[in-house]
């Protein structure tokens, strides 16, 4: 059964409230190991309680937290490779439950196929309306680190870096989530990263319209009654303000681009916690 543990006071010796559907209990934060090695708690206040790190991204030694090395790998950094690991950086980001294929997270894991070149080519893809700039791509032949430069057309985009060989429907895996730090992990798994963005949409509108209508203009000759013009033209003539009509031009509408308009990021109304991991 799901649980919430509530951290009580300001400090951790003052005892934990652990709630569930069930029952709520108090218990002694000295013996906090009905705990999981790896679990994930928010703590409202910026102290670290004994028995847990901040989620910050250190590098910490695998013998001196070798419980917790067990229990999270080197799946969010693998320190020098051998005496140390990393632990999740939470801060600044929202978390967000893992999709595990249910289909919410669109851009999580995309299975497709196409055929490779040597060349930043990939075509003859199923169906590209899932893709997008900067996705991860990859598949036989596929150098690491290759992301999406360009969505092309419905069948076809553009690759950072040429392929390292040419495949005819060649199985591809395409995707938004990075991996949180071993380099390779990455699509529909725990852990894995997804920067921030906004769901594809356009903006319409028009212009206010105008009716048929004319302009003054000036031409060659006689007086304009008093109104500021010049003397003369270059060739001498003195010019007056006529009532002439221009070419007409039906109503009609303009096309335009609106001034951006906002912050430096889209983000829902929040408050600041602290995430905290158990070793």
């Amino acid at each position: 059964m799901a649980k919430t543990i509530i951290v009580i006071g300001d400090t951790f010796g003052e005892g934990w409230g652990k709630q569930n559907a069930m029952n709520t209990e108090l218990y002694d934060a000295t013996s906090a190991n009905s705990l999981l090695t790896g679990e994930i708690l928010t703590c409202p206040f910026e102290t670290v309680p004994a028995g847990f790190l901040e989620c910050d991204g250190s590098t910490i030694n695998r013998t001196t937290y070798a419980d917790l090395f067990t229990a999270i790998g080197d799946l969010y950094g693998i320190g020098d490779g051998s005496t140390t690991f990393e632990i999740p950086d939470y801060r600044g980001v929202f978390l967000r439950c893992w999709d595990h294929g249910a289909g919410i997270d669109v851009g999580a894991d995309q299975d497709t196929t196409g055929d490779t070149h040597t060349n930043t080519t990939i075509d003859n893809i199923a169906d590209t309306s899932g893709m997008e700039i900067g996705m991860t791509v990859t598949g036989s032949g596929i150098p690491a680190s290759t992301t999406i430069s360009s969505v092309d057309s419905g069948v076809a985009i553009t690759i950072s870096q040429a392929a390292t060989s040419s495949i005819p429907n060649n199985a591809l895996v395409i995707t938004s989530r990075t991996d949180a730090g071993d380099g390779s992990t990455v699509g529909d798994s725990v852990g894995t990263v997804q920067t921030y963005g906004n769901s594809a949409h356009t903006h319409t509108g028009t212009t206010a319209a105008d009716g048929a209508h004319n302009h003054q203009f000036y031409q060659n000759g006689g007086s304009a009654g008093g109104l500021t013009y010049p003397t003369t033209w270059a060739n001498g003539q003195t010019p007056v303000l006529q009532n002439g009509v221009t070419t007409t031009s039906t109503t009609h509408t303009h096309t335009f681009t609106s001034n951006s308009t906002g912050g430096i990021e889209s983000r829902p109304k929040n408050i600041n916690v602290m995430y905290i991991i158990r070793y």
